[in-house]
C-alpha cells in the first residue's frame, strides 16, 4: 500500500510539476505569479503541516463536509494522503524542473554563441 501511495502521488505529482513548470517560465508576470505562489507555499511548509491540514483541517468547514467528495476522498486518510503527497511533489517538481529548463537554455545559447564566434574567426 505504501508503494502504491508513493507510485500514484508521484505521477500525479510529475504531470502537475510540468503544468506548473510550464506556468512558472512563462514571460508574462500574471501567469507566472500564482505558480511561483503555490510553489512558494508548498516548498515553505512542513509535509506533515499539509497532511494534518488536509485531512483534520477540511473536515471543519461544513461545506466540504456536505459536498460529494467527502466520503469517497477527503474522509479517507489514503485518499488525503495521495493529495498532500502529490501537491508537495508537484510543488518540489516545477522548481527542479523549471530551474532545470533554464539552465538548459542558459547553456544551449553559450554552445551556440561559442560555436558562431569560431565560425566567424574562420
Amino acid at each position: 500500500m505504501t508503494v502504491q501511495l508513493v507510485l500514484f502521488s508521484g505521477v500525479i505529482g510529475l504531470l502537475f510539476g510540468l503544468v506548473l513548470a510550464l506556468l512558472r517560465l512563462s514571460k508574462n508576470w500574471v501567469v507566472q505569479i500564482l505558480p511561483f505562489l503555490y510553489i512558494f507555499f508548498f516548498r515553505g511548509t512542513p509535509l506533515l503541516v499539509q497532511i494534518f491540514l488536509i485531512y483534520y483541517g477540511l473536515g471543519q468547514f461544513e461545506a466540504v463536509r456536505e459536498s460529494f467528495l467527502w466520503e469517497p476522498v477527503l474522509s479517507q486518510a489514503y485518499w488525503c494522503a495521495i493529495i498532500a503527497f502529490t501537491l508537495n511533489t508537484s510543488a518540489y517538481l516545477a522548481e527542479i524542473i523549471a530551474v532545470r529548463f533554464r539552465r538548459f537554455l542558459l547553456e544551449s545559447l553559450k554552445l551556440l554563441m561559442r560555436l558562431a564566434c569560431q565560425n566567424g574567426k574562420s
